[in-house]
Order: structure tokens, then C-alpha cells, then sequence
């Protein structure tokens, strides 16, 4: 195939080629938009053979089942590790299943052996679920470290773990992968909420990036409650909501363009909520999250985020 672009190009004009990838000239070259064929699936699936008992202390799950494994993300030899094959997004799927004994459980997922990602406690006999998207570079490591206060519990052999490629850093395997475009909010302190829902103002971005040759974002600090589409096309959308201590029953409304209510939840306090949902969206439309508690004595704590990531065109 023969790439023929506009000649003369002005800035920020596009071009699709014929294998419908979308490219944008930055005023000096043309750079890939998007890539809608010939995405090639990137990731790894491992679990458990049997229950993995615990300790009191946090060490690494050994894992033992390998479903799934494009790219030499994990090896029996090592089992704990799970390896980062280039240097991109990555979607974070974690699933724990506690068995009926025990007290207290705790989960970690921990990158390089030092930095905690994300973690987590729970009780027996229940279920948990980290999903977040994350940047990492090629050759850096995760492994799940988990540990019971009383000695005595474990894991089911139902737990896994699925991390999965979302795209590459910008200007990287054109030919294979989507460059990747996304945003994760964040809070930097506990939102009061009152009786009115009230959409809440973010405060910076964990990432924020977008395949496009003039570098726009999806968030911006002069209109912080609002994440803006950029291209219209399917988006995962994956809210995560922790409340406080205090207040009565919480609501919660993810709404698109100050009208149009896409999920609800209600909440109580000390509660957690997760709403993860795929939608089809249009250039310029933006995505707010609006919290309110009957009682006005409530928060949303910094926990709070949305992730919005393209899924493709």
C-alpha cells in the first residue's frame, strides 16, 4: 500500500489511508490518529490451580495456570512475576475470591517489588476486583502480594489475573497496536457533597493523553468537572467512587453534556461503587460526575476517579 498524502498540507488536516488508519499533519509531518484494522490482541491471563493458602505476612502469589500469553508476560519459572513486554497502557484486571475462613484479608498489586499500584482489604468469603489502567515501561514487573491476619485463610482457585495492552506510547507500533488515548482524573482532597447533586470539580489527571497530532487533552483546569471527547467513537468508561464515614444515602450520576443521565448508583457510607460501562460517543460531547447525600453531611473520598479510555473509531 502507497501512502499518497495531501501535498500541500495545512496544519492539523487529516488523511485515511486505505487500510482506514487516520493520520493528521502537525504542520511540519503527518502522524497516525488512529488504527481501525489490523489491531493485534496483546496480553496474558494466569490463575490458580487450587487454593493458595496464606499467611499473616504479604508475600507474592505464585501463579500456576497460564491461559492466555501473547507476549512472554509471564514464566513458570518465576511465577509471581508478571512482565511488561513495551512500554505502553496497560488494563489492570484483578480478581480475589476469599474463602470462608480467616479474618482479615489483604491485597496488593506491586510493581518493581516497591511501589504499591493499587490494594485493598476484604473479609472471607467475598470477591474483589481492581481494574485500572496504568502506564508502564518495558521490563518493569507485577506481582500480587496477598496476606490473612489470622494465619490461617486462602485464596480460591478461582482467582485471576488478566492484564491486557491497551495502546502504546505515542509515535510506537503503528502496525500493530493503537496508539493510545485516555484519561484518569484525580482528587486531591475529600469532595463535600450536599442535598443537591453537584458535579465534582477534578483536580489533575493521572494520564492524559490522546492520539492526535496537535496534543489536545481530555481534561482541562478551566472547566474541571467536565472529561471532553475528542473523536467520536467507543470509549470505556470506568468510575470509581469511595464515600465517607458519615451521611445518609448517597446518589451518584454519570451525565453527558449537562443533560443526558448515563448509570446511576446509590450508596451508603463507608461504601464503595465501581460502574464500567463501554458507549458510543460523539467529538465534543463531555462526561461529568455528580454526586449528592440527603443528609449534606456527607464526602466523596480521594479515592474517587474516572478513567475514559478510546476503544476505537
Amino acid at each position: 500500500m502507497a501512502l499518497t498524502f495531501p501535498y500541500p498540507a495545512t496544519n492539523g488536516q487529516t488523511y485515511t489511508d486505505d487500510n482506514s488508519v487516520v493520520w493528521q499533519y502537525d504542520g511540519v509531518k503527518w502522524n497516525v490518529v488512529t488504527g481501525t484494522t489490523k489491531k493485534l490482541f496483546n496480553g496474558v491471563l494466569l490463575g490458580l490451580a487450587m487454593n493458595y493458602n496464606l499467611t499473616n505476612t504479604p508475600t507474592p502469589i505464585n501463579w500456576d495456570v497460564e491461559t492466555t500469553d501473547t507476549s512472554n508476560y509471564w514464566n513458570a519459572l518465576d511465577p509471581s512475576k508478571v512482565y511488561i513486554p513495551a512500554t505502553g497502557y496497560y488494563n489492570l484486571n484483578l480478581t480475589i475470591f476469599s474463602d470462608t475462613i480467616g479474618a482479615g484479608y489483604y491485597i496488593s498489586v506491586v510493581k518493581n517489588g516497591v511501589t504499591t499500584i493499587v490494594d485493598g482489604s476484604m473479609n472471607p468469603n467475598q470477591a474483589g476486583v481492581f481494574n485500572e489502567t496504568i502506564y508502564f515501561n518495558q521490563g518493569d514487573y507485577i506481582q500480587v502480594d496477598a496476606s490473612e491476619t489470622s494465619d490461617s485463610g486462602a485464596i480460591t482457585d478461582e482467582c485471576t489475573l488478566e492484564l491486557v495492552l491497551m495502546g502504546l506510547a505515542l509515535g510506537t507500533g503503528v502496525s500493530s497496536s493503537n496508539a493510545f488515548s485516555g484519561v484518569k482524573t484525580l482528587l486531591a482532597l475529600p469532595f463535600s457533597t450536599t442535598s443537591t447533586l453537584t458535579a465534582i470539580p477534578w483536580t489533575g489527571t493521572a494520564y492524559d493523553t490522546n492520539a492526535n497530532a496537535l496534543a489536545l487533552t481530555y481534561w482541562n483546569s478551566l472547566s474541571p468537572t467536565r472529561v471532553t471527547i475528542l473523536t467520536t467513537g467507543y470509549y470505556q468508561i470506568n468510575v470509581y467512587v469511595e464515600t465517607g464515614a458519615v451521611g445518609g444515602t448517597y446518589t451518584l450520576t454519570l451525565r453527558k453534556n449537562g443533560v443526558t443521565s448515563m448509570a446511576t448508583a446509590t450508596m451508603a457510607p463507608n461504601d464503595a461503587a465501581n460502574i464500567n460501562q463501554l458507549f458510543q460517543l460523539n467529538m465534543n460531547d463531555y462526561i461529568e460526575l455528580l454526586a449528592s447525600e440527603n443528609t449534606s453531611a456527607g464526602n466523596i473520598t480521594d479515592e474517587a476517579h474516572i478513567e475514559v479510555i478510546r476503544m476505537g473509531v
